[in-house]
């Protein structure tokens, strides 16, 4: 089952498609570039709590559990049943 997310601009995006995740407070930087996004925010999706309270929870809920990635030692999170970021 593919998850679909409203972005702060309209655009509506696949869940199946995330790269990487970054949590600001009430917002959620979400790329979906396959060789990745830049730093500066520019190339990247927002989804900020006030803006799209669904698609927020929807994907701030996969922060609440977070795995160890074993190679890097850092968290990764749980998109869907066969996707971590």
């Amino acid at each position: 089952m593919d998850s679909y997310l409203k972005t702060d601009n309209n655009k509506v995006i696949s869940a199946k498609y995330i790269r990487w995740v970054k949590k600001m407070n009430d917002c959620l930087e979400v790329c979906i570039k396959s060789n990745g996004c830049g730093d500066k925010g520019d190339d990247t999706h927002t989804i900020c709590k006030s803006n799209n309270p669904s698609s927020y929870k929807k994907l701030n809920e996969k922060f609440e559990d977070p795995g160890i990635n074993p190679l890097s030692g850092r968290p990764y999170y749980k998109i869907d049943d066969s996707k971590y970021i």
